[in-house]
C-alpha cells in the first residue's frame, strides 16, 4: 500500500473522487502507450551519438567484440538525417538570389528553382513508388530505382520500367561518403536516383532490411557455407568477378605474396578508417573536368553563369559547415591558375575582360571567407596559407586592382587575388569586446541607462569593410545569430559617426572623411549589411516578399535616438536606413576603369535591392527622417557644397524623387536638384568635357562620365513628368538642368525625350509645358554646340525647328530674330529659313496669309543678316531664297558685289554663284560675277590641272552668249589672270570655231536660250583680229617661255611629255600667219642651244622635223 498522499488532480473535485468513463479509461491508455513509445531507450540515444562522432572501426578497438544489437543500432543511426544536407548535393545550385555573389548580378542563375528541381525529381521517383529492393548492409545502401523519359506529346516525365538503375551508396558519421549509380550520369553532384534512395532511408528507415556489416555475418559461416557462399557468387556474375577471384586465389596460394602478410580483410560496408576524413562524397575530378570546361569556353554566358553557381554553392556549403566547402573551392581555384588563358594575358600584355575580373573578384573573396571563419582551426590556416602564397607567388597570377599594370608594380608592392585573404589570416576574433558582444545571448538587449557598464558592447568600432567582412563571414559560416549581432552592432557605430559628422562645423565640408568607399569596395560592406537585414525580414510563407521584424532592443545607439530610429525599428527600415547611407558618403570616384565601373555596378544593385520591397509607411518615414538628416548635416553627398571629383549622388536622388515625390513634393525636389549636380563638369568652363576629363593626366580619369550623365537625363526626365505643370518646380529643375547638364549628346537625349513624352497616346494636343520646357532645353543645345564642333549638329537643329514650329510661330521668329546666339549664318539660311516657309511649317502652324506673309518677311530679313555676315557659305542660299521677292533679291546680289569688292569671296566661290546666277536665268549678273572671279584667280604656268580651268572655259562660253564686248572684256581678264600655255591653246581653239559655243555643265544650254544682243558673236573669230589676236601672241609667247622652262631640268623620262607638248605648241603656231616660220626657228635655237642633248634632239627630228 502506498502511504503517498493523494494529489490533486483533474480527477479530484470538491475532495471527492470522481470515477472515469470507459471512454475517457481507453483514452488515459492511448497516451500512456505512445509516451512509451516516444521514450527512447539508452542503447538508441548512445548509438546516436557514437554514429554521428566516433568512427565504427575505433569503436571496434575499443570495445571488441561488439554486439550485435549495439552495431545494429549504430549502423541505423549512422546515415545522414537531415534532407538539407542531401539537398545541397542534389544539384550545381542551391542558394538564394539574394546570396549570390553580389559582383555577378547580371549573372542570376535562378539557383533556388534550380536545385528545387532537381530536388522534386527525386521526391517524385520516391512518392511514386520507383525506389525498390532497398538494402542496408553495415555502412553501404542499395537499391533499385525506376527510370523516367520524357513523352514526346505532352512532354511529362513517364515511367520507363525497363530502364532500373543499380544504386550504392556509403556512408559514415552521418555522411555520404561515396555514391554509384548505373544511369551514367556525368555531374559534379549526384543524380536524381542517388538522391532518390537517400529520401527513402531518411523517410521510410523502418522499411529497411538492416543487416551488419558482410565481414561480422560471414564470421557465422561454417567453411561448406562460405565455399557454397562464394561459388555461388561466381555463378551469379562468372563474367565480372571470376578473373578476379582468380588472381585473389592464387595470390593466397602463394606465401609471399602480399595478402598473406596483411592481417586481416577489406570490408566496404564496415564504414570508413578511423584515420579517413569524413566529409560528404563529392567527385573531385569531376568538378575539375567542369570547371576547365567552361574556362574554355571563354566569356559565354551560360559558362559564366555556370561558375557563378558554382560559388554560390560553396557559399550554401560553408554556411552548412560542411568541409567541402573549402575543398571545392581549392579545386576551382587550381584550374582557374591553370587557365591558359591566364598566362596568355600575362604574357601578351592583354587586358582580362570583364566577366573573367568578375570571376577573380568572386574566387578571391570567397577564400576570405574561408579563412577568415573564427573556428578556421591553426592547422586549417597554415594549409590554407600554404595554398594561397603558391598561388600568390606565380607571375600570372591576377593583380588585386585590374587597373594597374604588371609592369609598374615591384614584388614587394605586388597584391594578387589572394592579397586580402592572406591579410585575413592574421586577423583575430580574440579581441576581447568582440567576443563579449558575440558571446552575449542578451546583446541586443543590453541595458542603455547611463549607470550600465556594458554600453559599449552596443557598438563595434572598426573600418566598415573590415567589419562588414567580419558580418558576412559569420553570416556564410552558419552563424547567423551572431552576424546579426555584430551587424546591429556596426551599424549603431555608423549611426554614431554620422551623429559626430552634423555637429562639426560646415567649413570643412568639402573635404573627404575617408578615401575608402564604401560602395564599390571589393568587399562590398553595404551590401552585405542589406542582404542580410533583408534575408532576416523575409518572410517565410511568401516567397519574394518582407515583413517587419521587430529588432530586439532598438537600433539606436544609447543616450538618444537616431533620426530614424523609432521604438519599433525593424530590420527592414534599418537596411534602407544602411543603403542611404552608403549611397549618400562622401567620396572621392575610384581611379581606374575597372573601379569605376563596380562602383557603379554596386549603386545599381543596391537601388535593386531596395526596389524588390513593397515600401509602407514605417519604410516611407525612415526614407524622409533620413534624407531630412543628410539635407541638414554636412560632408555627405547630398551637402550644399561637394568635393569637386566626389561621386555624383544621381542614382540615389532619383531613388528618393520617386519614394518622396507623392509624400513630400517639396523635398522631393530639393532632393532632386541636388543630384542633378555634376561637379567635375560644373567646375570646368567648357561645354563638353568628356574628352579633357577622359585624359587630363592631373585629376582622375572619369572613365564613367557617360554613366554619370545618363543617370542626370534620367532623374532631369522623372522630375520634369512628376512636375504637373507646376512652374516653380519645372522652373527649379530647369534651371538646373542647364547649369549642371553639360554634355551636348544628353541634353540632346533629353530634349528628345521630353519632347516625345509632351505628346498625348491617342494623337491629341501636346503637353504644352513639356513642349516649351523641350523647346528652351533645344535652345540651351544650340548654344553650347555653336562654337563646339558636334557631329549630329545638323540633326540637332532640324529637331529644334520641328519643336519650335509645335511651339508655334512666335517661337520661329523669337529664334529669328536672336539667331545669332544660336545658329551660324549657313544654318540660319540653309536649314531653317528653308524649313520655315516650306509648304508643311504654314500647315502646321494653321497661318493665315497675313501671318504667313509676315513669317516669310522675318526669314528674309534672318537670310539676309546671315549673307552680311558670311558671304562665303550663304549668297547662293540668300540669292535663291530671296529670288520671289524683287527687292530682296537685289539686296542679296548687292551684298554679294560689295563681298568680293571687299575681297570676301574667293574666285571658286564667285564662279559657283555665278553658276547658280545663269542657272536662273540671269545671264548678265552671271557674266558680271564670272569677270569678278577671273579678277581673283591665277592660273600658273604649269597649273594644267587647276580646279578653276573649266570655270574659266565657262566664263568664256557665257561672254559669247552676250557680245563681242562681253567677249572682249572677259578675254582681257583671262589674259591678267591665266599664264598656262595649254589653256590659254584651249580657250583659243574654243574662240575659233564656227557654231554657238555651247555652255558646258550648263542644264539651261541646251533648253532655253538668251538671244544674244550681239549675233555676231555666234560667227568665226578671225585670230589675226581683236580680241583673239592678243590672246594668240600670249598663248605663243607661253608656249615658248613653258618649253624653254621644262628644258632646264628635263630628264629622260619626261621627253614623251616633252614631246607632246610640242606638238601641241606646233598646232598652235599654225594659227597665227607666220606661225610656221617662228615655230621653225624655235626649233632650230633649241636644236643649237641644247645640242649636248642628242638623244632628245633625236627624237624631235623624227617626230616634229
Amino acid at each position: 500500500m502506498s502511504t503517498r498522499p493523494d494529489t490533486p488532480g483533474p480527477s479530484r473535485r470538491n475532495g471527492k473522487r470522481k470515477l472515469r468513463s470507459p471512454g475517457a479509461r481507453s483514452e488515459a491508455k492511448r497516451i500512456h502507450t505512445c509516451v512509451l513509445k516516444s521514450c527512447r531507450s539508452l542503447l538508441d540515444i548512445c548509438a546516436e551519438v557514437v554514429a554521428v562522432s566516433i568512427p565504427f572501426q575505433l569503436v571496434e578497438e575499443r570495445f571488441a567484440p561488439v554486439p550485435e544489437p549495439v552495431q545494429l543500432r549504430i549502423v541505423y543511426w549512422s546515415f545522414p538525417r537531415n534532407e538539407e544536407e542531401i539537398k545541397i548535393y542534389s544539384s550545381v545550385s542551391g542558394l538564394p538570389s539574394s546570396d549570390s555573389f553580389r559582383y555577378n548580378s547580371n549573372f542570376s542563375c535562378g539557383s533556388e528553382s534550380s536545385a528545387k528541381q532537381q530536388f522534386n525529381k527525386a521526391v517524385k521517383l520516391l512518392e511514386d513508388d520507383h525506389v525498390h529492393d532497398v538494402l542496408q548492409v553495415g555502412f553501404h545502401l542499395s537499391g533499385t530505382v525506376l527510370g523516367q523519359h520524357k513523352s514526346a506529346s505532352t512532354d511529362v516525365d513517364c515511367l520507363d520500367e525497363a530502364k532500373q538503375h543499380k544504386v550504392s551508396i556509403s556512408f559514415d558519421r552521418c555522411k555520404i561518403t561515396a555514391v554509384s549509380c548505373t544511369c551514367g550520369n556525368r555531374d559534379i553532384f549526384w543524380c536524381q536516383h542517388v538522391v532518390a534512395l537517400s529520401l527513402y532511408r531518411i523517410r521510410k528507415p523502418d522499411e529497411i532490411r538492416y543487416r551488419l556489416p558482410i565481414s561480422e555475418t560471414l564470421s557465422h559461416l561454417t567453411k561448406s557455407q562460405l565455399q557454397k557462399l562464394c561459388m555461388y557468387t561466381i555463378a551469379s556474375h562468372h563474367r565480372d568477378v571470376l578473373p578476379t577471384c582468380q588472381k585473389l586465389v592464387d595470390s593466397l596460394l602463394s606465401p609471399d605474396s602480399r595478402i598473406n602478410s596483411i592481417s586481416g580483410f577489406p570490408d566496404p560496408t564496415a564504414g570508413a578508417a578511423k584515420e579517413d576524413e569524413n566529409c560528404y562524397f563529392i567527385d573531385e575530378a569531376q568538378v575539375q573536368e567542369q570547371v576547365r570546361f567552361y574556362l574554355s569556353q571563354g566569356g559565354y554566358y551560360s559558362s559564366t553563369k555556370q561558375l557563378t553557381c558554382m560559388f554560390s554553392k560553396i557559399r550554401e556549403m560553408l554556411r552548412a559547415r560542411d568541409s567541402n566547402g573549402p575543398r571545392m573551392l581549392k579545386l576551382i581555384t587550381q584550374e582557374f591558375i591553370a587557365d591558359p588563358k591566364l598566362k596568355l594575358w600575362h604574357t601578351q600584355g592583354n587586358v582580362m575582360t570583364e566577366k573573367a575580373r568578375v570571376l577573380w573578384d568572386c574566387l578571391g573573396y570567397m577564400w576570405l571567407l574561408v579563412v577568415f571563419n573564427p573556428a578556421c582551426s591553426h592547422i586549417h590556416k597554415l594549409t590554407w596559407k600554404d595554398c594561397l602564397e603558391d598561388w600568390h607567388s606565380k607571375a600570372e597570377c591576377p593583380l588585386e586592382n585590374p587597373d594597374v599594370s604588371p609592369q609598374d608594380v615591384t614584388d614587394e608592392d605586388r597584391r594578387t587575388i589572394f592579397s586580402k585573404a592572406i591579410d585575413a589570416l592574421a586577423y583575430s576574433w580574440e579581441d576581447v569586446h568582440l567576443q563579449a558582444l558575440l558571446s552575449t545571448q542578451k546583446a541586443a538587449r543590453v541595458s542603455c541607462s547611463p549607470s550600465c557598464k556594458s554600453c559599449d558592447m552596443r557598438f563595434w568600432d572598426e573600418p566598415l569593410p573590415l567589419a562588414s567582412c567580419r558580418v558576412d563571414t559569420l553570416r556564410c559560416n552558419g552563424y547567423r545569430k551572431e552576424c546579426i549581432v555584430l551587424a546591429l552592432a556596426v551599424i549603431r557605430n555608423l549611426r554614431r559617426r554620422q551623429r559626430r559628422r552634423m555637429n562639426r562645423t560646415r567649413k570643412d565640408e568639402t573635404s573627404i572623411e575617408s578615401v575608402v568607399s564604401w560602395v564599390g569596395h571589393t568587399s562590398e560592406p553595404i551590401l552585405t549589411l542589406i542582404d542580410l537585414l533583408l534575408e532576416v525580414s523575409e518572410d517565410r510563407n511568401s516567397a519574394g516578399k518582407y515583413i517587419h521584424v521587430p529588432v530586439e532592443g532598438g537600433g539606436s545607439p544609447p543616450g538618444g535616438r537616431s533620426s530614424s530610429a523609432s521604438e519599433d525599428e525593424s530590420f527592414i527600415c534599418l537596411a534602407f536606413e544602411v543603403a542611404l547611407l552608403g549611397l549618400s558618403q562622401h567620396r572621392l570616384l575610384p581611379v581606374g576603369l575597372y573601379a569605376q565601373e563596380r562602383l557603379c555596378r554596386s549603386e545599381e544593385s543596391i537601388i535593386s535591392k531596395l526596389s524588390t520591397v513593397n515600401t509602407d509607411s514605417r519604410i516611407i518615414k525612415t526614407i524622409v527622417s533620413v534624407t531630412k538628416t543628410l539635407l541638414r548635416g554636412c560632408n555627405n553627398g547630398l551637402a550644399e557644397e561637394i568635393h569637386p571629383e566626389s561621386v555624383p549622388m544621381q542614382i540615389l536622388c532619383k531613388y528618393l524623387f520617386e519614394m518622396l515625390v507623392n509624400i513630400e513634393k517639396e523635398l522631393a525636389y530639393k532632393v532632386g536638384v541636388l543630384g542633378l549636380r555634376l561637379p567635375v563638369t560644373d567646375n570646368n568652363a567648357s561645354t563638353d568635357e568628356t574628352e579633357s576629363l577622359l585624359f587630363n593626366a592631373e585629376h582622375t580619369r572619369w572613365y564613367t562620365l557617360g554613366t554619370f550623365q545618363s543617370r542626370q537625363v534620367e532623374l532631369a526626365l522623372v522630375m520634369f513628368s512628376a512636375a504637373n505643370d507646376n512652374m516653380p518646380f519645372i522652373k527649379m529643375v530647369l534651371d538646373a538642368v542647364q547649369s549642371h547638364l553639360k554634355s551636348s549628346s544628353h541634353l540632346f537625349s533629353l530634349a528628345q525625350d521630353i519632347y516625345k513624352k509632351s505628346g498625348s497616346v491617342d494623337g491629341g494636343a501636346r503637353d504644352r509645358t513639356l513642349l516649351n520646357v523641350a523647346f528652351e532645353l533645344g535652345l540651351q543645345l544650340l548654344r553650347i554646340t555653336l562654337q563646339a564642333t558636334s557631329w549630329r549638329r545638323t540633326e540637332m537643329v532640324n529637331w529644334q525647328i520641328t519643336c519650335a514650329t509645335d511651339v508655334g510661330a512666335g517661337a520661329l521668329i523669337s529664334m529669328m530674330q536672336s539667331w545669332s546666339n544660336f545658329l551660324t549664318p549657313k544654318e540660319a539660311t540653309s536649314i531653317f529659313a528653308t524649313a520655315v516657309i516650306s509648304s508643311n511649317t504654314p500647315m502646321r502652324l494653321n497661318l493665315d496669309f497675313t501671318q504667313l506673309e509676315e513669317l516669310k518677311k522675318c526669314a528674309r530679313t534672318l537670310v539676309l543678316q546671315c549673307t552680311r555676315q558670311d558671304p562665303a557659305s550663304c549668297a547662293i542660299y540668300a540669292l535663291q531664297f530671296c529670288e520671289t521677292d524683287r527687292a530682296a533679291f537685289e539686296a542679296a546680289y548687292q551684298i554679294v558685289l560689295d563681298a568680293s569688292a571687299a575681297s570676301e569671296l574667293s574666285a571658286s566661290q564667285l564662279f559657283a554663284i555665278a553658276r547658280f546666277m545663269e542657272r536662273r536665268m540671269h545671264r548678265v549678273r552671271a557674266y558680271r560675277l564670272s569677270v569678278l572671279a577671273l579678277k581673283t584667280l591665277r592660273i600658273g604656268p604649269n597649273q594644267e590641272t587647276h580646279p578653276s580651268i573649266a570655270d574659266v572655259h565657262w566664263a568664256v562660253a557665257i561672254s559669247f552668249q552676250l557680245g563681242k564686248t562681253e567677249i572682249s572684256a572677259t578675254l582681257r581678264q583671262v589674259l591678267h589672270s591665266v599664264h598656262c600655255a595649254n589653256v590659254l591653246s584651249d580657250i583659243l581653239r574654243r574662240c575659233t570655231v564656227t557654231q554657238p559655243i555651247p555652255l558646258a555643265d550648263t542644264p539651261s544650254s541646251s533648253s532655253k536660250r538668251v538671244k544674244s544682243p550681239n549675233s555676231s558673236a555666234r560667227q568665226f573669230l578671225n585670230v589675226s583680229q581683236p580680241p583673239l589676236n592678243e590672246l594668240l601672241e600670249a598663248t605663243l609667247t607661253s608656249y615658248i617661255a613653258s618649253i624653254q622652262s621644262r628644258l632646264q631640268h628635263i630628264s629622260p623620262r619626261h621627253y614623251g611629255d616633252f614631246l607632246a607638248l610640242l606638238h601641241k605648241a606646233r598646232d598652235t603656231f599654225l594659227l597665227a600667219d607666220d606661225g610656221r616660220l617662228r615655230f621653225r626657228q624655235l626649233m632650230d635655237q633649241l636644236k643649237h642651244s641644247h645640242r649636248g642633248k642628242k638623244k632628245l634632239m633625236q627624237l624631235i627630228r623624227e617626230t616634229i622635223g
